[in-house]
C-alpha cells in the first residue's frame, strides 16, 4: 500500500517523468505525492562563503550559481503545476480518497536532505539525471532505507501493483 510518495524534483528534464510516474503509482490506491525540490539559496551561499569578504570573481560566481539555482527552482515548480493540472491532483485528498499532491522547496546545503526526508515515505520517485552526481540514486536508496523507483525516461501509462 503506497499512500505517501515523495517525488524528488531537480528542475531538470526528468521532472516530468518523475511526476507522471508518481501520479501513476498514486492512482492505484489514492496516494498523496509530496513533490520536493532541494536547492541552495543565495543567502545560504553567502553565509557559507562569507559575503563580506568576497572578491569580485567569487561574488560573480556566487551570483551565477544562484541564478542557475533559481532557474531550476522555477522549472521544478512549473513542472509540478503542470502535472497537478494534467493529472487532476488537488493539494489535499478529496472526499473520495483520490490522489493528491503538494509542493515543497527546501533551501539546504546538505547532500542528504532528500534521503533524510524520504525516510518518512512509503516510496520515493527520482529521475536519472546526467547533470547530477552518478551516485545520487544509490545514496538516496542506502541513506533513506526506503524503496526508490527510478522513473523511466518515457513514463509508463500503467504500473504493476507488485514489486520485487
Amino acid at each position: 500500500m503506497l499512500k505517501a510518495i515523495l517525488a524528488s524534483l531537480t528542475g531538470l528534464s526528468g521532472d516530468h517523468a518523475v511526476l507522471k510516474t508518481a501520479a501513476t503509482v498514486a492512482a492505484i490506491e489514492g496516494g498523496h505525492i509530496d513533490a520536493v525540490h532541494v536547492y541552495v539559496g543565495l543567502g545560504t551561499i553567502q553565509q557559507m562563503t562569507g559575503a563580506s569578504s568576497q572578491s569580485a570573481a567569487l561574488a560573480s560566481s556566487v551570483t551565477d550559481f544562484s541564478r542557475e539555482e533559481q532557474q531550476r527552482l522555477k522549472s521544478a515548480h512549473t513542472a509540478f503545476e503542470q502535472a497537478s493540472l494534467r493529472f487532476d491532483l488537488p493539494p489535499k485528498p478529496g472526499p473520495n480518497s483520490g490522489s493528491s499532491a503538494s509542493w515543497t522547496c527546501v533551501d539546504s546545503l546538505s547532500l542528504y536532505e532528500t534521503p533524510h526526508r524520504a525516510r518518512c515515505y512509503d516510496l520515493m520517485v527520482v529521475a536519472r539525471e546526467r547533470q547530477l552526481m552518478p551516485q545520487r540514486i544509490s545514496d538516496i536508496l542506502l541513506r533513506s532505507g526506503r524503496p526508490v523507483l527510478v522513473a523511466p525516461a518515457r513514463p509508463l501509462e500503467r504500473i504493476g501493483k507488485n514489486i520485487a
